[in-house]
């Protein structure tokens, strides 16, 4: 072995070492230079999409994944996915009742609505998580998100 092959192994042991020690390290929350830490879950919603049931087209899925980030199981876990139309009107809302949720840990929900007409207009929506026990609400962390997704 040439001495470029023993410095280019080298690097790479080294590069794998560090790397392994950034992610073993647990990650803590930093606010104004000071460590927090934050015994609660961390929760967040992302819609994957609705669609018509083909079945009774006055019925509607929506589909979610719920992410908890903390190190602590989320309690009593409500996520709500609403529709508008394009003139910012609501066009339907509902509630799943997740319940719990572990730690670290992702969940794929589904919430249905009914008695809504969708016709040929184009829509928008989205899902949040609209309350729990014991846990912080990562969007309520910004203020634009917290008017946009709590109005009716």
């Amino acid at each position: 072995m040439e001495n470029k092959d023993i410095i280019i192994l080298i690097l790479i042991l080294g590069l794998a070492i560090s790397l392994g020690y950034i992610f073993s390290v647990e990650p803590k929350i930093v606010y104004q230079d000071k460590l927090i830490e934050d015994d609660r879950a961390i929760l967040n919603a992302e819609i994957f999409g609705w669609y018509e049931n083909i079945n009774n087209n006055k019925e509607m899925f929506f589909d979610y994944w719920l992410y908890n980030y903390g190190n602590l199981e989320a309690k009593n876990v409500k996520v709500k996915c609403k529709l508008f139309d394009m003139d910012n009107n609501l066009i339907s809302s509902v509630l799943d009742n997740v319940g719990n949720l572990a730690s670290k840990s992702a969940y794929f929900g589904e919430g249905i609505t009914e008695n809504i007409e969708t016709g040929d207009e184009e829509y928008y929506y989205f899902c949040y998580v609209e309350s729990c026990d014991n846990c912080k609400i990562l969007y309520k962390e910004i203020p634009e998100l917290v008017e946009n997704f709590e109005r009716e």
